[in-house]
């Protein structure tokens, strides 16, 4: 019954799409007609091939957040660069309807869950520690070689360095806090380990490498997914109010004197008086627009991207609500909150390491879906993160590994009476 919900969805929001834009060329319909069938093979083939409830369920929502994505990408469609070419090639121009989006997340998504599944390969600590100093690495990298974007550098050799990050941190984290713990900070049990004030360690590095390349909505996911982690394993409360109010006061200490930040925190607490027009527009041309939005939209193409800069990756969720419809937007905001609890559950009987690994790529994502919306709707600083799946960019492969890693433990589960066997050989 939900695979017939999920088509008959998928069918009837490619209708309205593209019946609601007409374009000069055949690619953007095209690369959307093919997407769509991807998708739609995906979905079935996940539901004849997996007898597991829980991840059926997944490739479902999934599917549902690809559809929309393909559908974000043909009504902001536009002509891709020529890059001083006489001729854009038929790749180039699939590759900017969303397609090739599509067709890695769902690749990632399905190697990654084979791998998390069937072998213990990501478990291994020399991998672990690699990937560890691989991160930060990658951070001083990109400020050497990258290309300066909007006073950030975003990118290594093409590759958004907030999906490099975040793919890579639930590993390094799940190997922090399954290090034994047989010290302890002052040698008081009372106080916290020393691989969880490693983990804190690691994070100042990635502050800082954040700091160094200008990538302050990393340094926010970072660090909230951190500080859940710290709140969960410290076991002293001295411990964990201490980190909290350093926390908050460098918080302020930042909204308040760096720059940019500063501005976009101004923004959030008074859009009408800021001096930072050109943002506050973003969050006030929304609002005073609601009334002309009503439930339904004011049409797919309408948002204007004149205020809109990033129409489908910051802002998307104000696109959805002005073009498409706030009924749908709350729709897959809620969607996406599901999806985020879906991450979380997990069956007891799993190692320690898959245990935290999940957890983190669960916190990793529901933060992001959480800073999005609260951006998008004023509630929160502009942090610059799109929505998971659905807004633009390379950075949706990121969210498929995650997904994917869920994915896999799950199929991990109808394997837990020899895993634990395994588990009490190697101990």
């Amino acid at each position: 019954m939900i695979v017939i919900i999920c088509i008959v969805f998928s069918i009837a929001l490619y209708i309205w799409t593209v019946a609601s834009i007409s374009y000069g060329t055949m690619y953007p319909m095209l690369g959307y007609t093919l997407g769509l069938m991807f998708i739609l093979l995906f979905t079935i083939d996940g539901y004849i091939i997996c007898s597991n409830k829980r991840v059926r369920e997944g490739v479902v929502m999934l599917g549902v957040f690809l559809n929309l994505r393909l559908s974000v990408a043909y009504c902001t469609w536009t002509m891709p660069d020529t890059h001083g070419q006489d001729k854009i090639s038929r790749w180039s121009m699939l590759k900017s309807t969303g397609l090739q989006e599509v067709v890695m997340v769902i690749g990632v998504f399905v190697l990654v869950s084979l791998l998390i599944c069937h072998t213990k390969l990501y478990r291994i600590r020399a991998i672990n520690v690699l990937l560890a100093v691989v991160l930060p690495m990658a951070m001083v990298a990109a400020r050497l070689t990258g290309k300066k974007v909007g006073g950030s550098y975003l990118t290594i050799f093409g590759v958004m360095l907030f999906g490099l990050v975040l793919a890579g941190f639930p590993f390094v984290a799940a190997a922090l806090l399954t290090m034994d713990e047989n010290r302890y900070v002052g040698s008081d049990v009372k106080k916290m380990p020393w691989n969880l004030a490693l983990l804190l360690l690691y994070e100042g590095v990635l502050f800082l490498g954040c700091a160094i390349v200008n990538e302050y909505g990393l340094l926010l996911v970072i660090g909230i997914t951190g500080s859940f982690l710290f709140w969960l394993r410290c076991k002293s409360l001295w411990t964990k109010v201490s980190y909290s109010v350093t926390c908050m006061a460098s918080a302020l200490f930042i909204a308040l004197k760096v720059g940019h930040i500063s501005q976009r925190f101004e923004v959030m607490v008074d859009p009408v008086n800021t001096t930072n027009a050109k943002a506050a527009e973003t969050v006030l041309y929304m609002f005073r627009n609601l009334p002309r939005t009503g439930f339904w939209g004011n049409s797919i193409g309408d948002l204007p991207r004149a205020i809109y800069r990033q129409l489908d990756t910051d802002h998307v969720t104000v696109l959805l609500m002005n073009d498409y419809s706030v009924v749908l937007a709350v729709l897959v905001i809620i969607l996406m909150m599901l999806f985020g609890r879906w991450m979380f559950k997990l069956e007891p009987g799993l190692c320690s390491y898959d245990r935290y690994l999940n957890l983190t790529a669960a916190i990793v994502f529901s933060t992001v879906v959480v800073m999005h919306v609260a951006s998008n709707l004023g509630s929160f600083i502009t942090a610059g993160v799109g929505m998971p799946f659905i807004s633009r960019g390379s950075v949706n492969v990121m969210y498929g590994i995650l997904a994917g890693i869920h994915a896999g433990l799950l199929g991990k589960e109808k394997y837990l009476e020899c895993y634990e066997k395994e588990e009490e050989t190697e101990a």
